[in-house]
């Protein structure tokens, strides 16, 4: 019986990591949208990579601070 109980729960352990580590579960793992679109408002924004908007952010504050 005690024998049986273990490779039950190894059973059911290996099934749900299979489960969860599959494509079924990603949405569960990462919950957040995969479109890497630019949504912006035609009249502001920026699209570009992080460390081009993180460049530009410096480039428009001293355009600022200039005015």
């Amino acid at each position: 019986m005690r024998n049986f109980l273990h490779k039950l729960l190894l059973l059911v352990l290996l099934l749900s990591s299979a489960i969860s580590l599959s494509s079924c579960a990603s949405s569960w793992l990462m919950p957040y949208s995969s479109d890497l679109g630019c949504r912006k408002d035609p009249a502001s924004g920026y699209c570009g990579s992080v460390s081009q908007v993180y460049k530009q952010s410096f480039i428009d504050q001293a355009k600022m601070q200039n005015q």
